[in-house]
C-alpha cells in the first residue's frame, strides 16, 4: 500500500463507515490529514506516512487481522481440533492458509454463520455478555407451537440454567406437522434454543444461525467462506467498543 489511495476509501478500509458515508462526514469537516481538516473530496493519502482523524480520534488500518464468516455444515464440529477425529471447521478455512478461531460454538447438528478470526480481543468482546451481540436464527420444529406456547416463548421461559427471554421469537413458516420460526437471542449459553423447544416438548429438525450482528450468511453455500467487509468489521468493532 505504498501508493496514495482516495481519503474516503483510506477511511472505509479502517473499518470506520463505508466509503459513501466517509464522503459526508469528509464535507462535513470531521476529518483531518496531519493536523489540517480536509472537506474537499477527492484527496489521496498514503497510508503509511499521513496521520489521518476522524472527529479528532485517530484512525488506522486494521493490524494485519483477518476476519472470516463460514457456513457450517451440520455434523461438523466447532473446533481446529478434535480427538474423535470428526470433521471440524478447519477442514473447510484452512486453505485460507492463517490460523483462524471460532468465535463462540454452533453444536454439532447445527449449522449456520460462524465468525473465525485471529482477533483475539474481538473474539472475546463478541461472546461477551456484556455486549449483547444479537444472534438470529431459523429453527423448524416436528410440531408447531399452540398460540399459547408461542405467546409464552416471546414472553420468555425459565430453564434449569436461568431464564431466557428472546429478543424477538416469529412465526417464519408453518405447514403441516412442521413449523419454522425465525428467532433473535443477545445471550449464548449451551444449547439454549435446544432447550427452550425443549420445554416445550418440541423436538428441533434443524436449526441455523443466518446473522450475528446484523452480519447475515446471505446466499453461502454450506461449506464455504468469505472475508469480511472492512464495514462489517468496522460494525463489530464499533458495538464491541473496539473502534
Amino acid at each position: 500500500m505504498a501508493d496514495k489511495i482516495r481519503l474516503n476509501s483510506y477511511i472505509a478500509k479502517c473499518g470506520i463507515c463505508s466509503r459513501r458515508e466517509a464522503d459526508t462526514i469528509i464535507s462535513d469537516g470531521r476529518v483531518s490529514v496531519n493536523g489540517k481538516t480536509v472537506s474537499e473530496l477527492g484527496v489521496k493519502v498514503d497510508p503509511k506516512r499521513d496521520r489521518v482523524s476522524v472527529d479528532e480520534k485517530q484512525i488506522s488500518l486494521p493490524g494485519g487481522n483477518s476476519y472470516y464468516i463460514l457456513n457450517k455444515p451440520r455434523e461438523v464440529v466447532t473446533t481446529i481440533k478434535d480427538p474423535q477425529g470428526r470433521r471440524t471447521v478447519n477442514y473447510y478455512i484452512r486453505q485460507t492458509g492463517k490460523r483462524l478461531y471460532p468465535v463462540g460454538r454452533l453444536d454439532y447438528y447445527s449449522e449456520g454463520l460462524l465468525i473465525l478470526t485471529d482477533d483475539g480481543e474481538l473474539a472475546h468482546r463478541i461472546q461477551h455478555p456484556r455486549y449483547r451481540i444479537e444472534k438470529e436464527y431459523l429453527v423448524e420444529i416436528d410440531s408447531p407451537l399452540s398460540a399459547s406456547e408461542l405467546a409464552e416463548a416471546q414472553r420468555g421461559v425459565k430453564l434449569d440454567d436461568g431464564f431466557i427471554k428472546p429478543v424477538s421469537f416469529n412465526v417464519e413458516e408453518g405447514r403441516g406437522e412442521t413449523a419454522v420460526y425465525r428467532i433473535v437471542i443477545s445471550e449464548g449459553r449451551k444449547r439454549i434454543l435446544r432447550r427452550v423447544f425443549e420445554y416445550f416438548q418440541r423436538k428441533v429438525r434443524r436449526l441455523a444461525r443466518v446473522s450475528v450482528a446484523g452480519i447475515n450468511l446471505g446466499d453461502l453455500e454450506p461449506g464455504t467462506f468469505r472475508e469480511l467487509t472492512q464495514e462489517e468489521i468496522g460494525k463489530l468493532k464499533k458495538i464491541t467498543n473496539l473502534a
